[in-house]
């Protein structure tokens, strides 16, 4: 653990690492909403994390990438899956956190192990992608509902992302 770190409002664990992932092609979306609508969805001991008295609802897609255990290697067929998460921005003893409202991923295997080895509610999840990836389409059957529930989401990008400068050159690397 390191001793200089002042942007982390939770110590750093003092294990190491179990997991390797990334996260891909992830697509944030939020929307504003009364804290009234949200309060009531929040566990007691949290409270809602406003801006100018504003609570956020994130629905957040993107793709886990080379996902296993740190101590094993990758199991074929199992380490890159579509994800999707429900969320809003809490606190609890004057720090930062999110609550997750759903924990959605298309890998049966994951979902059992983030259940069973994290105690996170994660529920299984269809997915399909169009070509070209400017499309997702995710089928929930979330927990306790009387029925699935169904996100189309679609996003493009608008310009182009250049690589930074190389040693503030001020030209794009190339």
């Amino acid at each position: 653990m390191r001793a200089d770190r002042t942007d982390r409002p939770w110590p750093e664990p003092s294990w190491p690492a179990v997991l390797a992932m990334q996260w891909q092609d992830l697509l944030f979306m939020h929307w504003p909403l009364p804290a009234a609508v949200l309060r009531p969805l929040i566990p007691p001991g949290l409270t809602l994390d406003t801006f100018d008295g504003w609570a956020w609802l994130g629905v957040v897609p993107f793709t886990m990438a080379g996902v296993h255990a740190r101590f094993l290697p990758p199991l074929p067929g199992t380490t890159t899956f579509p994800e999707l998460n429900v969320r809003t921005y809490v606190t609890t003893e004057g720090k930062a956190g999110v609550y997750f409202f759903s924990l959605d991923a298309a890998n049966p295997l994951a979902v059992r192990a983030a259940r069973l080895g994290f105690r996170l509610p994660y529920d299984d999840t269809t997915t399909r992608r169009c070509p070209h990836y400017d499309t997702t389409t995710r089928r929930c059957p979330p927990r306790g509902a009387a029925a699935p529930w169904l996100m189309r989401a679609r996003a493009r990008t608008t310009e182009r992302h250049r690589p930074p400068s190389p040693r503030g050159t001020g030209r794009p690397a190339l």
